[in-house]
């Protein structure tokens, strides 16, 4: 790393607040205004918000640099955390999740490892953090509580006659880039999130619970990429270390854009096949890889080789069988009424209506299974150096841009990370994530009786585990749903 990239010590937020729950005001998102509610006390847990206030700097990552640089200094900005926790800090595991919340519908989104995954967290005594991200959310929760929220801010510190001098950049969404704000203020905000939550002084998030890793996470059209590609590299902690232990990104492809004047990186830009000078994890989908639908950015451009190697760690899992718009995660979204609240409605990403019943009971890939594992062996990677597994990748027909992934005679993705849903199928797995049983023939073909399925199923289970792309609680539930399957 040359001289001028050296990691700069990023400052503590300025100020980090409470926000107290009262009969007329809660936190959006929370865990008791769920679509599917839940009482934290019911799990042992607390859950607080809290006002984070600081100054930031903004970045511009110029095209024949590795890494982003400091542009402009000291900004003023103001955001949120939400942060879920044992109650009984003896019962804390010393693992935190932080967690960039998706934006793409103009609210908080947890859907990566919180609505995915949030038993095993819970069970495993974690905490978890979800950081807001992008102005339009930050201005959507000022109309859900417009008090509650006052101090949330990310306005543009460059002035308003010179702002014409920067054209707005490529962002997925326009309301993403209003000219009153900046986003680019969001990165330090990330960090000043991270060395917070080290911060045992009385009143701070995490005061009392011995914190010993930090994972960050998120499923954000390429911000946490951007994170970890320009911006981690040059930011450390005051006393130089690293400000996340590791990180984990589900879905997306390329890194996006820094600030909201550049423009958003090329999917065949060098720059998009970065490692982690911690451990960095990626969870593909199917849906990721060849540019289609809600994710153009051609994953599959990105590849590169895993690696163990000081400095340039590197996993990358894709997941045969899943697809984009996981409905699992819908029931830890903000409930309807909240959103409405907004302006704006909770809807089916495959379809963009609302989520019905025949919806919600069709059979679904479980990638939380798959995510559970990956986080697991991410905190052995980065509290205990244990190297986690490889697995192979998709298999590709073509090349491209006219690349597409190979099927089996039962369409469903060859290649890839293969949990027993794959090895041992009874259904047609699509790459938008849903499904329709095997016809009866074909099951008839593949299995001699239901005792011959559960007994391949249960091999399978045992390879996975042995391999640690599944964990053995997972396991056991696969197992069960194998003998109560009504199709063989």
């Amino acid at each position: 790393m040359s001289g001028k990239n050296r990691p700069i010590p990023v400052q503590p937020a300025d100020a980090v607040r409470l926000l107290p729950v009262t009969e007329t005001s809660h936190p959006f998102g929370g865990w008791k205004w769920q679509v599917k509610p839940k009482d934290p006390a019911q799990f042992g847990y607390v859950e607080e918000e809290y006002l984070i206030e600081g100054r930031a700097k903004v970045y511009t990552w110029k095209e024949n640099e590795p890494f982003a640089s400091p542009e402009i200094e000291n900004a003023p900005y103001g955001n949120r955390i939400l942060v879920r926790k044992p109650a009984d800090p003896a019962k804390f595991s010393g693992n935190v999740i932080v967690e960039m919340c998706n934006w793409a519908r103009g609210y908080d989104r947890p859907i990566a490892l919180w609505g995915n995954c949030w038993k095993y967290i819970v069970e495993r005594g974690d905490a978890w953090v979800g950081c807001t991200f992008r102005a339009d959310v930050l201005a959507n929760l000022k109309t859900f509580d417009p008090v509650r929220y006052e101090g949330l801010s990310l306005e543009n510190p460059i002035p308003r006659e010179h702002r014409l001098d920067r054209p707005q950049s490529n962002t997925y969404h326009s309301t993403s880039t209003d000219p009153d704000s900046e986003n680019g203020l969001l990165w330090d905000y990330f960090s000043q999130v991270g060395i917070a939550l080290r911060d045992q002084a009385p009143g701070m998030p995490m005061a009392g619970y011995p914190v010993k890793t930090i994972i960050a996470t998120g499923a954000t059209a390429g911000d946490l990429a951007t994170y970890c590609a320009a911006i981690d590299p040059i930011s450390c902690q005051p006393d130089g270390a690293p400000i996340y232990d590791g990180f984990l990104i589900f879905m997306t492809g390329a890194p996006g854009n820094v600030n909201n004047y550049e423009q958003k990186l090329h999917w065949m830009d060098p720059r998009c096949k970065f490692y982690g000078k911690v451990p960095l994890m990626r969870v593909y989908t199917c849906g990721d890889m060849t540019g289609e639908g809600w994710h153009p950015d051609w994953a599959l451009m990105q590849r590169r080789t895993d690696s163990d190697e000081k400095g340039c760690y590197y996993r990358s899992y894709e997941v045969a069988g899943t697809g984009l718009m996981l409905k699992y995660t819908y029931y830890s979204e903000p409930r309807h009424e909240d959103v409405e609240k907004m302006g704006l409605s909770i809807k089916n990403g495959r379809t963009g209506k609302a989520w019905t019943k025949e919806d919600l009971e069709r059979f679904e890939f479980p990638t939380r299974y798959v995510l559970d594992a990956a986080y697991d062996n991410l905190i052995k990677w980065a509290r205990d150096g244990i190297n986690p597994p490889s697995t192979k990748p998709f298999e590709i027909k073509g090349v491209y841009p006219d690349a597409v992934l190979a099927k089996d005679e039962h369409q469903n993705v060859l290649g890839g990370l293969r949990l027993p849903y794959l090895e041992v199928p009874a259904y047609h797995l699509y790459t938008d994530a849903t499904s329709e049983p095997l016809e009866e023939e074909i099951l008839h073909s593949l299995y001699k009786d239901h005792a011959d399925y559960v007994a391949k199923v249960k091999a399978s289970c045992e390879r996975c585990v042995a391999e640690r792309i599944l964990v053995q609680r997972d396991a056991d539930k696969i197992l069960e749903d194998a003998r109560q399957c009504t199709l063989i």
